[in-house]
């Protein structure tokens, strides 16, 4: 998690164990974030804490806080979880399918990312039949 986090700090604003200690942002806080903003925002905090393939309850809860916070509806708040499982299956079928075809070892692993990341058999499944179509891959 915090090597994905690092690659979207600005080192200036100090190193990930010093941002750590600081307190959460306030209600007040993620109220003023930019509409634009927040549901890149939250998607990135899914993105983050599943990175790790694996979800602990105090993740969870605290990014249902930040969806709250910064006024993401439910609904809404799935559809980016949906988006940031998207993108972390993605990287591992890049892996799959690094030479262009299947690597059958690799592809099993990247269906026991989508596993542990949250995704079903057959969410997995056509997370695969979408990357091999946008990647060309019969």
């Amino acid at each position: 998690e915090q090597s994905l986090l690092a690659t979207f700090v600005d080192p200036s604003l100090g190193t990930i164990d010093q941002l750590a200690t600081r307190p959460a942002l306030s209600p007040v806080e993620l109220s003023e974030t930019s509409q634009a903003a927040r549901g890149t925002i939250l998607m990135l905090g899914w993105a983050l804490a599943l990175s790790d393939k694996s979800l602990a309850p105090s993740e969870q809860a605290r990014l249902n806080e930040l969806a709250s916070g910064l006024g993401i509806a439910a609904e809404q708040a799935v559809v980016l979880q949906g988006h940031a499982q998207a993108f972390l299956i993605d990287q591992a079928f890049d892996a799959a399918y690094r030479s262009g075809s299947r690597d059958a070892a690799a592809h099993q692993e990247a269906l026991g990312v989508g596993a542990a990341i949250g995704l079903t058999a057959e969410e997995a499944e056509r997370a695969d039949v979408r990357y091999r179509k946008a990647h060309g891959i019969v």
